[in-house]
């Protein structure tokens, strides 16, 4: 056997063989094997990029897609949020009017308030719903101080708390945008 001086061939007697580095790519639509050996072309099949224009409209519609969901996420939340306030005021409203015994609304404020700082934590963490998330935090409040209030007997402070418990709940549906 006779070596070839240059790399990857081999000489048999004076023809040249490819070495296995050098093996072309088949084509499949390229010559439909003509005799026993089949040339096939070495041509190299290129994918085209994707335009740049193509890639930031995908990349803009997954983040608005995104948003959309992170705003009915938040929309849904803050409804069931003011729905948990709605009802704790109702409890707190029917307790200063004595139409209800204290060991039920204090199980049932306790629900109400467990279930909105459960809510609450749910809700998106970015800046765009930091102000909610502080008014839900007040609503809580103004939900304890009342039913505090009723506990020790001060049923005219209650009403004041209940009083700016409602008017902050209606803000908060206002600036929210939970008007459902």
């Amino acid at each position: 056997m006779i070596k070839s001086s240059l790399p990857g061939t081999s000489a048999i007697g004076d023809k040249k063989v490819p070495g296995a580095h050098n093996l072309p790519v088949p084509e499949f639509a390229g010559d439909r094997g003509r005799g026993p050996f089949r040339m096939v072309s070495t041509r190299i099949a290129k994918r085209p990029l994707p335009s740049s224009k193509k890639v930031l409209s995908t990349f803009l519609f997954l983040w608005l897609a995104s948003c959309a969901n992170q705003d009915d996420q938040f929309q849904k939340r803050m409804q069931e949020i003011l729905l948990w306030s709605a009802t704790a005021e109702m409890i707190l409203n029917a307790r200063l009017g004595a139409l209800v015994p204290k060991s039920f609304t204090d199980l049932a404020v306790e629900r109400c308030q467990k279930q909105i700082v459960d809510l609450a934590s749910q809700l998106p963490q970015t800046s765009k719903y930091a102000e909610a998330r502080a008014n839900i935090v007040r609503l809580d409040r103004l939900i304890a101080a009342a039913d505090d209030e009723i506990g020790r007997g001060r049923f005219e402070q209650a009403h004041l708390h209940l009083i700016e418990l409602h008017q902050s709940a209606v803000e908060l549906r206002r600036t929210s945008g939970a008007d459902g």
